[in-house]
């Protein structure tokens, strides 16, 4: 649109061309002169700043829990909250335990019954663990006899745990089937063929444990207890296996993949823009460094966002690319406004100043209008939308005033001649020289090629009179 439907529009709709009073811009040029002054130092005071915001990112947390994409004043919010605080938590974590063959044979159902229970009982004692439910609740606690118990209080404990298990695998008890079954077959994982899931004739117990959903506490974390739990109860059973999922560890791993996605997204975003700063400004040294200019106040403000607590979901990870855009497109229109100027004979302080006063107005007007046109977005209910809208306008801002006042003061420093162009023209004083008085060229000219003045009767030579001896001869 800009390259092609632009320029038509142009020259099918008249436009006044601009006035050379309107492209002065007193103020701009008063503040390009103080930007001038020490451009060095207020270069490293602004990014001594920008690098003190950029360290936050050394906190930065991600934002894994979809409920909070929702004001606390929504309805959907408030009832999760009542729920919550007067029944359960409301989001479920599965836990799959798994005896294999040799296991079932080294112990009875009871057994593994009390095992399941001991996992379930660790689970309740987490904060973020409201309750949990299991096929053991169903069945009253089976103590194994001791050591020195006698051969009938083990035989009938044998029994019982023989007759449970016959019960519950032929279906006698139909409710239990949700928390309970022995595989038919083998299951795969992850690859084909690995039978990380399962093999035919494993035992399976489930084990679900309600969290809440209105934590502050990241639910990656919460995971990773409720795994850490398992394991540590189930590493003394030989043969035992077990397997979190659920909606919760879909959700965090959806959400991690996400952000890691963006993440390399933005990486390749940087690079690819470097290489496209190399190649636009002919020079290694000046495309590093203004990929430095336009990044370092992006993640001052990340940075600043992670001081404060708030965390990065999907939608603020989105942001980063953006702003680099604007900022990209904002340096380059800078830069080259400042080497067109050098190229006319400007020194490189003039063409800093005349460049800031032509372009600042274009890149501010441009900034206010995605600014203003972000916020419209900013008072959604949904903060996924509110976040990325008041964000990016953050952004948007922080980008334009970096190009307003960074990159004068780097052109100004002794860095600047990384982007003066590779030939100036010098800006003297041309002096006219005096014409030197030459004698008109000698030219030979021919008497009967030129046309005599009307005036003037052309000379003829005179006629030779001929001797005596040439008349007779004649004559004869």
């Amino acid at each position: 649109m800009a390259t092609l439907a632009l320029p038509s529009l142009i020259q099918i709709w008249a436009v006044r061309a601009p006035r050379e009073q309107d492209l002065e811009h007193q103020g701009l040029k008063m503040l390009g002169q103080l930007l001038l002054v020490q451009p060095g130092l207020q270069a490293l005071v602004i990014i001594a700043i920008c690098t003190g915001c950029a360290v936050g990112l050394t906190r930065l947390q991600t934002e894994t829990n979809v409920i909070r994409y929702f004001p606390e004043t929504t309805r959907l919010a408030q009832d999760y909250w009542n729920i919550e605080t007067s029944l359960a938590g409301v989001m479920p974590v599965e836990t799959i335990i798994r005896f294999d063959s040799q296991s079932q044979k080294d112990t009875n159902f009871l057994e593994r019954m009390e095992l399941v229970r001991t996992v379930q009982e660790k689970m309740k004692a987490h904060p973020e663990v409201s309750g949990s439910t299991s096929l053991a609740d169903f069945e009253p606690v089976n103590e194994r006899p001791a050591e020195d118990a006698s051969f009938l209080q083990r035989t009938k404990y044998n029994k019982r745990a023989a007759q449970i298990q016959q019960r519950i695998r032929d279906g006698e008890i139909p409710n239990a089937r949700s928390f309970y079954t022995i595989a038919e077959q083998r299951r795969d994982l992850v690859e084909t063929s690995d039978a990380k899931l399962n093999q035919a004739g494993d035992e399976l117990w489930r084990l679900s444990a309600h969290v809440n959903v209105m934590t502050d506490h990241d639910l990656g974390i919460v995971l990773a207890d409720l795994n850490r739990i398992t394991q540590d109860v189930l590493r003394l059973q030989p043969g035992s296996q077990h397997l979190v999922t659920g909606t919760v560890p879909v959700s965090v791993k959806t959400q991690r993949a996400v952000v890691e996605g963006m993440t390399g997204t933005l990486l390749l975003s940087l690079v690819l823009t470097m290489g496209v700063l190399m190649i636009a400004l002919r020079s290694i040294s000046a495309g590093m460094l203004s990929l430095i200019a336009t990044t370092l106040p992006i993640a001052a403000v990340f940075g600043v966002l992670s001081w404060t607590e708030r965390r990065i979901d999907i939608g603020s990870m989105m942001t980063a690319s953006i702003a680099l855009g604007i900022a990209v497109h904002g340096l380059l229109n800078y830069v080259n406004w400042f080497q067109m100027l050098m190229r006319e004979g400007r020194t490189r302080r003039e063409a800093i100043v005349d460049a800031l006063a032509r372009c600042t107005p274009v890149t501010w007007q441009c900034g206010l209008v995605s600014g203003l046109g972000l916020l419209v977005v900013a008072s959604s209910d949904l903060l996924l939308l509110s976040r990325f809208a008041g964000l990016t306008a953050a952004l948007v801002g922080v980008g334009v005033l970096a190009n307003s006042l960074l990159v004068p003061q780097l052109l100004g420093s002794f860095v600047g001649i990384l982007f003066e162009p590779a030939k100036v023209v010098t800006s003297t004083t041309l002096v006219p020289e005096e014409p030197k008085l030459q004698a008109p060229p000698i030219v030979d000219v021919v008497a009967e090629n030129v046309a005599p003045a009307p005036h003037i009767k052309p000379l003829t030579a005179p006629k030779k009179r001929r001797s005596s001896s040439r008349r007779d001869s004649e004559a004869g």
